[in-house]
């Protein structure tokens, strides 16, 4: 069989409070760099997972562990272009946008807070069985991006798990997703729910469980 259809980043499926999310506006600093896994450039857009700067603002999330998810962004808000010169809402935001100290111009962006809440992500790895993915539900793993100088999406994907239950890994595998989308389980792209268990936000785990 073919491979499952790829979709994009992290999308919200329920919270373990309430089923009626509302994204945060959050500013994206005048110039800031994002630089998922190291790789520098990448657009920031829907899906992808970000976190809090100390002073002020979000950032791309990256790869190194010793940076917990503080949440996903979810749309774009407004982004000033500055070859159009025009301020509105956008599909990403580009990589190092300059809006400089004009605050009426400032790149914001909406994210819902990573914790409390089921998400569903494609795999980066490939099993063959219904029985092999649910063998790793309750694993551990960490996110992957894949950014080239062609292609400036970071799409974010879940790596293979760690194994076992515990590590400082940013997602706990919490089963299949059962979307429609899950057509070939031994093909690529098979879309897995799964919580953040390494966090930003307190009094939530900041360390991986």
């Amino acid at each position: 069989m073919a491979d499952n259809k790829a979709r994009y980043g992290l999308r919200w499926i329920k919270s373990f409070a309430s089923d009626s999310p509302r994204g945060l506006s959050v500013p994206i600093a005048s110039g800031q760099v994002f630089a998922p896994g190291s790789a520098t450039g990448a657009d920031l857009q829907k899906g992808d997972p970000v976190k809090l700067l100390d002073p002020g603002g979000a950032t791309f999330e990256d790869v190194d562990l010793t940076e917990a998810i503080w949440g996903v962004c979810v749309g774009v808000k407004q982004v000033f272009d500055v070859v159009r010169g025009v301020l509105g809402p956008a599909v990403k935001v580009p990589s190092g946008v300059v809006y400089g100290t004009n605050l009426e111009r400032q790149t914001q962006i909406f994210v819902i807070p990573a914790e409390n809440a089921v998400w569903e992500i494609d795999a980066a790895f490939s099993l063959t069985t219904r029985a092999a993915w649910e063998a790793i539900v309750g694993q551990n793993a960490d996110l992957v991006f894949t950014t080239t100088a062609a292609d400036k999406n970071g799409t974010p994907r879940l790596a293979a798990p760690t194994g076992g239950g515990t590590g400082a890994a940013q997602m706990r595998i919490l089963g299949l997703s059962p979307t429609l989308e899950n057509q070939d389980l031994s093909g690529a792209n098979v879309k897995l729910l799964v919580e953040v268990v390494e966090t930003q936000r307190a009094p939530f785990n900041t360390a991986g469980l």
